[in-house]
């Protein structure tokens, strides 16, 4: 504890920075200074655009303290069982100890084994992602006995949706991206392999998706991918916030509850109206 402590000491101002680079990269980018405000929140635009950025620095700082747990196999905490298993996966750059809240509410919720995937090596592509992300899917299935359900963040949606183009029979039943580049991501600029992490066709075009996710979770306030870049090319649910930054959508029990009503859908009442009365 007390080697994080000081580890997270010295990268503080760094990741502080950091985050207000990405905030201030997004403003140059959509022409937008602050996060759109909020109805729930009653603060000005100013207040709300520093609540965003402190919210978003603490969870980096939480991210990257709990990170280097992550190096353990996720199998090793994943839950076991039978039944339909939710299969929790992480962004890029992050393991899967930051699936751990999310995980633990769903536990809470549903009697059906919860399992956690890390997205993979350090600045991997999503497309070389798709690969070890397939295969963790088998294996849950396989242990399960059941179909799996997705949830992804970031370019680990990105990759889900590559591994069930390249293989239609991948037993995932259902997915749900929070926060994905659905287009290719401005800032995908910045992060190693550049542009070329992101599939294209020969003039350049983002490659079309023959299978959009079941539910698509996004912010208008992302500060890593625009607004624009996370609206789907095509007709699937889709949920918004709109001031929330990244990995505040990530951590938000309002994406959970939308991802576990699309995962398992509220039961309809099944009593009848009641008629008209004489």
């Amino acid at each position: 504890m007390a080697h994080a402590a000081i580890v997270l000491s010295a990268l503080f101002w760094v990741l502080v920075l950091a985050v207000g680079f990405t905030y201030g990269v997004r403003a140059v980018i959509s022409g937008q200074r602050l996060p759109p405000p909020s109805p729930r929140n009653p603060a000005g635009p100013r207040a709300a655009g520093l609540g965003a950025w402190i919210r978003e620095t603490v969870l980096t700082l939480l991210t990257v303290a709990a990170w280097p747990v992550g190096v353990l196999p996720a199998a090793w905490v994943s839950d076991k069982g039978r039944g339909r298993t939710v299969l929790l996966v992480p962004g890029a750059w992050m393991t899967w100890t930051s699936c751990l809240p999310f995980h633990l509410w769903l536990r809470a919720r549903r009697r059906d084994p919860v399992a956690m995937a890390s997205y993979g090596p350090l600045g991997s592509a999503p497309r070389s992602a798709a690969g070890r992300l397939s295969a963790r899917i088998r294996d849950v299935a396989e242990a399960s006995g059941s179909d799996v359900a997705v949830v992804a963040l970031g370019d680990a949606g990105r990759a889900a949706m590559r591994a069930l183009e390249l293989d239609p029979e991948l037993p995932c039943d259902c997915l749900v991206t929070v926060c994905t580049p659905l287009r290719r991501p401005r800032l995908g600029v910045l992060l190693p392999g550049g542009a070329q992490r992101y599939d294209r066709d020969e003039e350049g075009n983002d490659l079309p998706w023959s299978r959009l996710p079941d539910l698509v979770i996004r912010s208008e306030g992302d500060n890593l991918v625009m607004a624009d870049e996370s609206l789907p090319d095509g007709s699937c649910p889709v949920r918004s916030l709109s001031s929330a930054g990244h990995l505040s959508c990530w951590y938000s029990p309002w994406t959970w509850r939308l991802a576990l009503d699309a995962i398992d859908p509220p039961a309809e009442d099944p009593t009848p109206e009641a008629g008209p009365t004489e």
